[in-house]
């Protein structure tokens, strides 16, 4: 609770309360894993720094621990999962306010530039993804 509110005197948003006040729950978790999974394979090559980052992201703004940010971490990266893309982009939208859909964003891009810079496939993935998480 007091993270959130040094996230909202910061100008951050907490992604683990909801825009109606409930903990976010394991799917939207597993949504956001699942959106910054797909920002990390835009350029076909993958890292494993990028991985470790969207561990930690994990962790950090959903107050998980490290075992639970594992497992969502390999749910996200499974075909069946990714599948579900649509689904999970419909899920923050739906539950998270404007500036925590900023929140994901922003966290999409940090996960691209963990190599120093952004590629045209990680930039046309970001720009997707704003425009369908209602942020153009």
């Amino acid at each position: 609770m007091f993270q959130n509110l040094r996230d909202f005197f910061k100008g951050q948003s907490s992604l683990e309360i909801t825009k109606d006040g409930i903990l976010a729950d394991e799917h939207l978790q597993l949504a956001v894993a699942a959106v910054l999974y797909e920002v990390m394979t835009a350029d076909d090559m993958p890292l494993a720094e990028e991985g470790e980052k969207i561990h930690k992201l994990l962790m950090k703004k959903f107050g998980l621990d490290d075992s639970k940010a594992d497992i969502l971490s390999l749910l996200a990266m499974e075909t069946s999962t990714r599948e579900r893309l649509p689904e999970f982009i419909a899920a923050i939208r739906e539950n998270f306010s404007e500036d925590q859909r900023r929140e994901v964003l922003r966290l999409a891009k940090e996960v691209a530039l963990v190599d120093g810079e952004i590629d045209l496939g990680e930039a046309v993935t970001a720009d997707v993804l704003a425009h369908k998480l209602g942020l153009d």
